[in-house]
């Protein structure tokens, strides 16, 4: 759903409001209004505000408000685990919304898709008889409290988890490069990476006196570093036959927490390396998300020491950047967490 009522709430920016009072003060005296400096406007992320552009705002024509509803399958959990009759809160949210019909529907067909995938890895299951918090269905308790599903295919990520063997050497990169394929493909740092590999392939095939044709056509079937490919993209075949909601998802892999772990890089060196200065944000980004797949899609029955250690690596790698994106996350997990006790 969304407002009705299409109230829009419009303040001018910080700088903006500070000259209007610096000016208020001065205009009484001449000699302070031309001392008066104003303050400049932020140089990123900002755009050009004045009197103009609020009055154009309050006298454009509204815009359409779209609604942006969508069902996932940690809504379906977080929905499941509340106290009461998740089942018919479920239902009631699917139906009394202001989406078409036509769309309701399909909102329905996929929570159903999902409640039963969900069903069939375990992570749900139902009660014969509503526990003491009145449930019918539950997230199982074998999962930690900082356990969460916000990936589109992180519940793939959990049965592919489930098959790696924590006792073989190198376990805890395979689980980062696991969760790496199911998190968005960071556009510029992939294309860096493959125009790395052409650049030093091209050197290499040059250096060996490779005809053109062929260097051309080698150079073209590079692709940035996958690990796991092969398990992957078999595993989440089969994973898509049983759970029909993931519809045309793929699991992504590439390798860019695991190959600043691997090759003990610092975020600076790996922008220098790759040439990300104008990328830094979305890297950083990226790499707070990997933090958090590692700190919330992880089962507790599958973690190692070598696998903390890893977390705490990259946290402490994300937090040495900007801490800022860690910090807001943290402190509004905890808020979520405080108001489910």
């Amino acid at each position: 759903g969304y407002d009705e009522q299409g109230w829009v709430r419009v303040q001018a920016p910080a700088h903006w409001i500070e000259n209007r009072v610096a000016e208020a003060k001065a205009a009484s005296d001449p000699k302070a209004k031309r001392k008066l400096t104003k303050r400049r406007p932020p140089e990123r992320n900002y755009s050009h505000w004045d009197e103009q552009t609020f009055d154009r705002l309050v006298g454009a024509d509204p815009e359409p408000l779209v609604s942006s509803f969508e069902v996932s399958h940690q809504m379906v959990m977080n929905m499941l685990d509340r106290p009461g009759d998740g089942c018919a809160d479920l239902r009631r949210l699917l139906v009394e919304n202001h989406e078409p019909r036509r769309r309701q529907r399909r909102h329905i067909r996929r929570a159903v898709a999902i409640y039963r995938s969900l069903l069939d890895a375990g992570v749900v299951e139902v009660l014969e008889t509503p526990d003491e918090r009145g449930r019918r269905a539950r997230v199982t308790v074998d999962l930690q409290d900082s356990f969460a599903l916000h990936q589109p295919l992180s519940l793939f990520a959990v049965e592919a988890l489930g098959v790696l063997e924590a006792t073989e050497d190198g376990y805890a990169l395979d689980v980062l490069s696991v969760l790496e394929s199911v998190l968005e493909n960071p556009g510029p740092v992939i294309a860096a990476q493959v125009e790395r590999l052409r650049s030093d392939l091209l050197g290499e095939l040059k250096a060996q006196g490779v005809p053109y044709e062929e260097r051309m056509e080698r150079l073209a079937a590079v692709e940035h570093p996958k690990p796991l490919r092969d398990f992957l993209y078999g595993s989440f075949d089969i994973f898509r036959r049983h759970h029909p909601w993931v519809e045309g998802d793929n699991v992504r892999p590439k390798s860019i927490a695991r190959e600043m772990r691997e090759r003990a890089m610092t975020f600076g060196e790996y922008v220098n390396h790759y040439g990300l200065k104008r990328s830094e944000g979305l890297l950083l980004r990226y790499l707070s998300d990997a933090y958090r797949a590692l700190i919330r899609n992880v089962p507790a029955d599958l973690r190692t020491a070598e696998l903390d250690e890893l977390t705490d690596w990259l946290g402490a790698l994300v937090r040495g950047v900007d801490s800022s994106l860690l910090d807001e996350w943290e402190r509004l997990t905890a808020v979520a967490e405080e108001a489910e006790r």
